[in-house]
């Protein structure tokens, strides 16, 4: 029966809880459940998403809700890594699925249900990172399939809300200086500019001056289409990789309704800016402000 709760919660809240950000561009609800039925590991998924949901509601009913959240992924990944299934034409929508729905778990998780030393927080967020990555994996060789699929409107509104390559506005313009003065290795230095131009192009997405418009399909995005380099910058800790997260710490911190955000990206800005001291004050002035 708890089941039978959390799927009627999943259909009547979580579900609808993105509504507003995709508007009529959205996966019919019966559409993403034949998908799931035929995926026990995106349906397992999905209902360890509607736990976690549900466990940001109410907080006597937290511990109990975060434990199914666990269980049910735990069984989700345990049928994924059993079946070990090939992304081919029939896998790559549930994976896809999965993946994302996976990453938004693992999202709740690290900015609601956060560790708040520096160390513990940033390994669980390069992991969050790494799981995020997962998506491109699939769509890199399957991009013409999911672009046929239930996805097609989703993946057409990405396209046209993500400009890919927007110039540089005033918000990212300081960060190219800071890298352009950087000392560092040149294969960083690409790394670092990518997730600034990656960065932009989420600003770019939300109508002039209305940054706290921005969509949590274009938030969700920043993630995926980091290149590798970048990432590891983050797990070594580099200063200069932790300046360009704190801009993204602002990005969250504008869909603080949204309940896989909440205060987490203050919270980000802020666990930068301590760790990385005065020194770098100047260059974390805009993030400490825009979450003032």
């Amino acid at each position: 029966m708890q089941h039978v709760g959390l799927f009627y919660h999943l259909s009547t809240e979580t579900y609808e809880s993105f509504r507003l950000d995709f508007g009529d561009v959205h996966i019919p609800f019966h559409k993403l459940l034949k998908e799931a039925v035929s995926a026990p590991y995106l349906m397992n998924e999905l209902l360890a998403l509607a736990a976690i949901h549900r466990s940001t509601l109410d907080p006597s009913e937290e511990a109990f809700y975060l434990h199914q959240a666990t269980e049910l992924q735990t069984h989700a990944l345990s049928i994924l890594n059993a079946m070990k299934p090939q992304v081919n034409d029939e896998t790559c929508v549930p994976l896809f699925l999965f993946s994302s729905i996976l990453g938004l778990h693992e999202m709740c998780k690290t900015f609601i249900f956060r560790e708040t030393e520096f160390e513990p927080f940033m390994e669980k967020f390069v992991r969050y990172l790494s799981l995020h990555q997962g998506v491109r994996a699939i769509t890199s060789g399957s991009w013409h399939i999911l672009s046929e699929s239930i996805l097609s409107p989703l993946i057409k509104q990405g396209e046209s809300v993500l400009p890919v390559g927007a110039p540089l506005g005033e918000l990212c313009s300081p960060l190219q200086n800071l890298i352009e003065s950087a000392d560092l290795p040149h294969e960083d230095i690409v790394s670092c500019e990518q997730a600034i131009s990656s960065l932009q192009s989420v600003f770019s997405s939300a109508p002039s001056g209305t940054q706290g418009k921005l969509s949590i399909h274009s938030i969700l995005a920043w993630p995926v289409i980091l290149c590798q380099g970048y990432t590891d910058l983050l797990r070594r800790r580099e200063p200069h990789a932790l300046v360009i997260l704190a801009y993204f710490g602002v990005v969250v911190h504008y869909r603080t309704d949204m309940w896989m955000c909440g205060d987490g990206g203050a919270f980000l800005v802020n666990l930068i800016s301590q760790h990385l001291g005065y020194e770098w004050s100047d260059w974390l002035a805009w993030p400490i402000q825009a979450i003032s």
